[in-house]
């Protein structure tokens, strides 16, 4: 079953995509966005996770990336992970990332800086 796709006033949420990379990189590769989230990522460590993380996303769960577009502009602002806790018990890309083992999601994200403050 595919998820559904999210809106509210201002955005649309929707899982993550092959066709993401090139925004994904954009913003894992910026030292500003990335300095808080885990630091600045290769081309290399972005391009080699993505089938891992579009995969996750197209599991019957909530867990995954989901991406933020702008609705008036309709381009991509950010992102937001759902993970299960505790993180090292999630495996992304294999089937024990189907179970939350403490119940517990942490909520990550992170936004273009054109989007910061709105």
């Amino acid at each position: 079953m595919a998820k559904p796709t999210i809106e509210t006033e201002r955005l649309i949420l929707r899982p993550l995509e092959s066709n993401d990379l090139d925004f994904l990189l954009s913003m894992h590769t910026d030292v500003e966005i990335m300095q808080y989230t885990g630091g600045v990522k290769t081309v290399e460590e972005v391009t080699k996770s993505m089938p891992d993380k579009v995969a996750l996303g197209q599991k019957d769960n909530f867990q995954g990336i989901w991406v933020q577009i702008e609705k008036e502009t309709a381009q991509p602002i950010g992102s937001v992970g759902l993970f299960g806790l505790p993180l090292n018990d999630v495996f992304i890309g294999d089937e024990k990332a189907e179970v939350i083992p403490s119940g517990l999601i942490e909520i990550g994200y992170r936004s273009v800086k054109s989007a910061w403050g709105k």
